[in-house]
């Protein structure tokens, strides 16, 4: 074996070992974006699922909610936070990018979904600001009724009621 051919099988050694080291490390890569983006596909199905869970609540409810308003601007303030908060998680703490050392070609392909989380997250607080001032207009009507000389002019019997 003369030094030329040996120069040469080491080469061939070391760019084959080379190629299984980029192997392994786009495998590694690969595995890691995916760990990724099952984050981010869990954390937006728990948001999608909060969603129908809101629906069903609401059409359950939703004479409940007339009758006591109070009832309904907790129940959509608090799930409003939770899908704001789901939404701002899904553009930070989730957001699936590419791994330190490995070289990616698609990211930030997936900020549809983020924007519309947040979009009925702040659709739910309105409806809860909406029922919260329907809530204090009721307040202010009783307080009102209580201060009109002791009586009740709204006994709903025709008859006044001294309260």
């Amino acid at each position: 074996m003369n030094g030329t051919n040996g120069i040469t099988i080491f080469s061939l050694l070391i760019l084959v070992a080379s190629a299984a080291a980029q192997q392994q490390a786009t495998t590694d890569c690969a595995a890691e974006i995916q760990d990724e983006m099952n984050r981010y596909h869990t954390v937006g199905g728990l948001s999608l699922a909060l969603t129908v869970v809101n629906a069903i609540i609401r059409a359950v409810n939703k004479q409940r909610f007339q009758e006591n308003p109070t009832t309904a601007y907790t129940f959509f303030f608090s799930m409003g936070a939770v899908k704001i908060i789901l939404g701002i998680l899904l553009f930070t703490v989730f957001w699936p990018g590419c791994p330190a050392g490995c070289s990616c070609t698609q990211t930030g392909s997936i900020a549809t979904y983020p924007l519309i989380v947040l979009f009925i997250g702040f659709l739910w607080m309105y409806y809860g600001f909406q029922f919260y001032q329907l809530a204090k207009e009721g307040a202010i009507q009783n307080a009102a009724d209580a201060k009109v000389g002791g009586v009740s002019m709204t006994s709903g019997t025709g008859v006044s009621s001294v309260v």
